[in-house]
């Protein structure tokens, strides 16, 4: 399982939490009003805490 944050342009400030299955592909996604609400939301849901993430950019 995988985790990934995403803001696609024109959708600032929102953000989608993804939860990805071993392959990668997202399997559930929630949309939030801002990077903070989605991190807030993987650390309540999946138990991970803001300085685990890592920035990857596409």
């Amino acid at each position: 399982m995988s985790l990934r944050l995403v803001q696609y342009a024109g959708d600032e400030p929102q953000v989608y939490l993804f939860d990805c299955d071993a392959t990668g592909e997202e399997m559930t996604d929630t949309l939030h009003d801002s990077l903070e609400d989605a991190m807030d939301q993987a650390e309540a849901e999946f138990g991970v805490r803001p300085d685990e993430w890592r920035h990857c950019a596409q």
